[in-house]
């Protein structure tokens, strides 16, 4: 498998370059000041990730003008390329562990967004970076409540971990809604990695990583500046004139499904926080705090910013509804904010930038040209019938199975399986396990298929085109992605930093994590 992942990578890294039938890149490249010295100061990078921004997502945005010709947001970033995941699990944590290991998921080993864990409260499932070695750490300190997350599960190291080896003073800041995304940008000895807890409505870390947030990420994120974001209404900025609430929309308990949105009328604020453009207005406030107490200035750095809001209103109203545009739209101004910013702080042309997707996402199966009456894969009802835990794309069975009878039996009830739900196949343990170019496992299986599922006897599931397992976000409602199609495959790469190669390649993601390495002046991946 490693030799096979040198196979792949290298092509790619000698054919970066921008695809033909790209959409034209708004805006006008950055040039530095005349009066800077940036070369002479260490490098600082920020990487952005915007979670689910598929490129048939974004062509649309630019051609429909969501994104507007003035654009000082995405329209900052002028080099772009079309980008292609290779395997077939395009979820947030194999995603960002991509992005920022520069191999895949078959290497780095993070092969989920979850997996079975007896303390979980969620079906059995918890964090694919569940530690219960630590606990969550707040501006009071480290709770002794609960567990957190860490990076134990990566088995190679991130860029951040090779900037910190490098230059350990150099500052690592990390931020997302999620667990997965953060801990995947700022690696194992970050200087700020923070992320949302969606039950207590509050920024958290881990004990991995600290054992105090600093006093000023609870005065950017105080009790009374995010009580206020949940109680304010999210109306359209510029009124959309097709339906709101179109079939298919996903209510997150009380959220609604037309303008104007209140996280507070929701059941579970902080999770409706999360589906509101607010979060990404705080992240940025986050942000623009950390390069104030941090010495991005003297020692160069990384700050890290996953953007996930576009996911969630994805996942609840679909990427074409009038909330993932209205989203879209106020994300670029906020983009836009971040970069005002930063060029007051390091000067316009004193920063690098490198900007793409964990994965892409599928139409709402009730807006398809064809549309698909049967595309949401429940993973309890799949689960309970194969007496099984569905773990996205892994299934899991509950009980060893230990006799060549029970191992019959259970792969029998695929069939029946298969028949009730849109699987394309679910491969074996021992398919997955000898993966080779040859095999009769798909190449973008193969390359999904770490270690650690299979030797716990997991099975492989594989939807059929279009179709998804449902984030039981709301039951029967909302979109997904987690397959090899190209709605969730393809993702745009914007950068300030000029491409080099051959035209007419869709390179891997995995270029992300050598484009970051680059600009960080660490050596090549």
């Amino acid at each position: 498998m490693a030799f096979r992942q040198c196979v792949l990578v290298l092509p790619l890294l000698m054919a970066l370059g921008c695809a033909p039938g790209a959409p034209a890149v708004v805006g006008r490249e950055r040039k530095p000041t005349p009066t800077s010295n940036h070369q002479a100061r260490p490098p600082i990078v920020v990487a952005l990730v915007v979670d689910q921004l598929g490129q048939w997502v974004y062509d649309a945005r630019v051609a429909n003008g969501t994104l507007p010709a003035d654009s000082r947001g995405f329209g900052r970033l002028p080099h772009h390329v079309r980008a292609r995941y290779t395997y077939a699990a395009t979820d947030t944590a194999p995603g960002h562990a991509t992005l920022f290991t520069g191999v895949l998921p078959a290497v780095h080993g993070i092969f989920a967004n979850e997996w079975p864990n007896s303390s979980a409260e969620h079906a059995g499932l918890a964090s694919i970076l569940f530690d219960g070695t630590t606990r969550p750490v707040t501006t009071e300190g480290v709770s002794g409540a609960g567990a957190s997350s860490s990076a134990a599960r990566f088995l190679v190291p991130t860029v951040a971990d090779r900037l910190h080896a490098a230059r350990p003073a150099a500052p690592i800041v990390a931020l997302s809604l999620k667990d997965r995304a953060t801990i995947a940008a700022g690696g194992r000895t970050p200087t700020l990695a923070l992320w949302w807890d969606p039950q207590q409505a509050r920024w958290v870390s881990s004990s991995a990583f600290t054992e105090r947030l600093p006093a000023w990420v609870g005065e950017v994120g105080s009790p009374a500046k995010i009580d206020a974001l949940l109680t304010q209404s999210w109306v359209e900025l510029v009124p959309g004139k097709d339906v709101d609430a179109a079939a298919g929309e996903g209510d997150l308990g009380g959220y609604g499904t037309v303008f104007p949105h209140r996280c507070a009328a929701a059941k579970v604020p902080g999770g409706a926080f999360r589906a509101s453009p607010f979060a990404d207005e705080m992240l940025v406030d986050l942000a623009i705090g950390a390069v104030d107490h941090a010495p991005y200035v003297t020692e160069g750095g990384l700050l890290a910013i996953s953007f996930s809001t576009n996911d969630y209103l994805g996942h609840l109203f679909g990427p074409e509804s009038r909330e993932a545009r209205d989203g879209f739209r106020r994300l670029d101004r906020q983009l836009a904010r971040l970069f005002d910013a930063l060029d007051a702080r390091f000067g316009v042309g004193g920063y690098e930038v490198v900007l793409s997707a964990d994965h892409g996402v599928e139409p709402l199966p009730e807006r398809r040209v064809t549309k698909m009456q049967n595309a949401r894969i429940d993973p309890r009802t799949l689960g309970d019938q194969l007496a099984a835990t569905v773990a996205d794309p892994w299934i899991l069975p509950r009980k060893p199975l230990v006799t060549a009878a029970e191992r019959t039996r259970f792969e029998a009830s695929f069939e029946a399986a298969r028949a009730a739900f849109p699987i394309a196949r679910i491969y074996a343990p021992e398919e997955l396990a000898h993966c080779t170019e040859s095999s009769t496992v798909p190449r973008s299986v193969c390359d999904s298929a770490a270690k650690a599922p299979i030797a716990a006897g997991a099975y492989y599931l594989l939807p059929m085109p279009g179709a998804f397992v449902d984030t039981l976000y709301v039951p029967g409602f909302g979109t997904s992605h987690g397959t090899d199609t190209a709605n969730n495959q393809e993702v745009p790469l914007l950068t300030t930093l000029v491409i080099d190669g051959t035209a007419g390649n869709s390179p891997s993601p995995t270029i992300y994590a050598t484009l970051l390495a680059r600009a960080l002046r660490l050596p090549p991946l």
